[in-house]
């Protein structure tokens, strides 16, 4: 495994990058239709991190990585929580055209030897917008909203599933079935609690869709 997943690593770069999709003008362009009009997005290039390792580093990278497991606690593989969403502001429609790259990462998660990865959904994406150097709420949610929004972003995380590009993790258990099934381990998660509104009994309907984490607050 140590040999296949270093030769997946140098077959694609020499040195340590991620790779990142973003709005922006430069780099490769991309076209996409929204609202009539054709947009022209870039994806940017895959981003150096400054400094290249040798073969015998990543070599001894991945031997590491064959006894404790890696654990990405904060993730949004693919942008799945962009899907479905509605209310949006012009900008976050861009940003929501950038989603939808599940399966490019899930290999690339393979090829890093990640054990697990937390598929964080978004509770509050649709009532976010752009806001000087980062995001920030602009309006309110309508009656009903939140709920609906959760549940059409666990359904596209459990359609990841059912497609066969993650392993669910419930239980620390499933990190070994994940490692045997040669797929990268999924833990649901869910940054802001906006769904759960007054009734507390969502949490224990989000706990039986597999959701193992959730955060207070988002933005």
């Amino acid at each position: 495994m140590v040999r296949s997943g270093l030769q997946q690593v140098q077959s694609r770069e020499k040195s340590i990058g991620i790779t990142t999709q973003s709005i922006s003008w430069s780099g490769c362009w991309r076209s996409s239709r929204c609202g009539g009009r054709l947009l022209r997005l870039s994806v940017a290039n895959r981003t150096k991190v400054g400094f290249t390792l040798s073969d015998q580093e990543l070599a001894s990278a991945f031997a590491f990585l064959e006894t404790p497991p890696a654990v990405d606690t904060h993730a949004h593989p693919g942008r799945t929580f962009v899907k479905g969403a509605i209310g949006l502001t012009w900008k976050m429609r861009l940003y929501q055209l950038t989603g939808g790259f599940e399966a490019r990462v899930a290999e690339d998660m393979i090829a890093g030897s990640m054990g697990a990865v937390c598929f964080s959904g978004v509770a509050d994406f649709s009532v976010l917008d752009v806001s000087g150097d980062g995001l920030s709420s602009v309006r309110k949610f309508s009656p009903g909203e939140a709920w609906a929004y959760y549940q059409t972003q666990i359904a596209n995380l459990k359609t990841l599933v059912t497609q066969g590009l993650v392993h669910p993790v419930l239980a620390p258990k499933d990190m070994a079935t994940a490692r045997a099934s040669g797929k990268p381990g999924c833990i649901f998660a869910v940054e802001g609690g906006d769904f759960v509104e007054d009734d507390p009994a969502r949490i224990a309907t989000a706990f039986a869709d597999g959701v193992r984490m959730i955060t207070l607050v988002h933005f």
